[in-house]
């Protein structure tokens, strides 16, 4: 049954919230809802809550399953588990989650879909959270995934660079330039130095004959080394330098993703005009909420055809 309420009516439901952690509310986006879906509009008891996507459409049957498994509390994926595999641990422990580690990352739909909708609209974000906050795996392990799948019109086309700063993030920036132009002239890197449109000129070049729709996405992973390990201001001012330009010129086609330490937010005041782009285009890693918990702890067993004894999983979260 499905009922319609207003706010009013709906504290009962605030109240049950509050009681039952396992009381199941969430969002269904309908067609004719604008494009890219605004989160702020939201009350707050709804602003940190996944929800299931019908703006295109209602009768596709993923996008019913997607219905169905929120209704039914089932994270996204089979509902039967595979076969019980002796071969893989389903856990990253401490380990921060990869690309590669996708059908182990759970918990963070909600999160993944708010970084969607930014990027609909930016071609910058700064993904921040305090160290061990899982910025990092919500980036490679959530959100790539989710580009390449074509969540976005025209991502399942893009091209996707990721690196780390390290030393010389001037030096390892031009290297991922030339995996995505090996023709790339050699004196590109000293013309980054001098010139912050560089590399901006360099993607359009290299996608020329391309659509318009088609992007280069450099995720910028740990983007604190500018600080912590770059010692050399003729690497770290260029390389923000062009960074910004890039994705913030109309019409080009970069995108960047940067992921960050909160300690070191105030490093970038030094920067008045990476500072403000951070300033107004961030995302705060918050802490999971109890439904995200129990998917982190229950669906990666579930993907290798494991259970749980009965009550534990509860036991665990009663714990955390």
């Amino acid at each position: 049954e499905i009922y319609t309420l207003s706010l009013h009516d709906a504290l009962p439901i605030l109240d049950r919230m509050a009681k039952d952690r396992g009381f199941r509310v969430f969002l269904v986006l309908i067609p004719g809802l604008p494009e890219p879906f605004d989160t702020s509009t939201l009350p707050p008891f709804l602003t940190t809550r996944t929800w299931v996507d019908m703006r295109k459409g209602i009768f596709g049957d993923r996008t019913f399953q997607q219905l169905v498994n929120a209704i039914r509390g089932v994270a996204p994926g089979p509902e039967l588990p595979v076969e019980p595999r002796n071969d893989i641990c389903p856990y990253q422990g401490l380990q921060p989650f990869s690309e590669e580690h996708k059908e182990f990352f759970f918990g963070r739909d909600a999160d993944i879909q708010r970084l969607i909708e930014r990027l609909k609209v930016d071609r910058f974000l700064t993904v921040i959270g305090p160290s061990g906050s899982g910025k990092s795996s919500l980036v490679r392990a959530g959100l790539i995934p989710a580009l390449r799948s074509g969540v976005v019109i025209g991502s399942d086309e893009w091209t996707i660079q990721v690196f780390t700063p390290g030393t010389l993030p001037l030096t390892s920036l031009v290297a991922n330039l030339k995996r995505i132009n090996p023709q790339l002239d050699a004196g590109v890197l000293d013309k980054c130095r001098v010139e912050q449109r560089t590399l901006h000129l360099e993607s359009s070049t290299a996608f020329a004959d391309q659509p318009s729709a088609k992007r280069v996405v450099w995720v910028i992973d740990q983007f604190e080394e500018v600080f912590t390990l770059c010692n050399n201001e003729n690497e770290r001012q260029p390389f923000i330098s062009n960074l910004l330009y890039a994705a913030l010129i109309p019409g080009g086609r970069d995108a960047v993703v940067l992921t960050m330490r909160a300690d070191f937010y105030h490093k970038c005041a030094a920067y008045p005009d990476l500072a403000a782009q951070i300033s107004t285009h961030q995302f705060l890693v918050s802490p999971m909420r109890i439904e995200g918990l129990r998917e982190v702890i229950e669906q990666p067993a579930w993907r290798v055809g494991l259970r749980f004894e009965a009550g534990l999983v509860d036991t665990i979260l009663d714990d955390v």
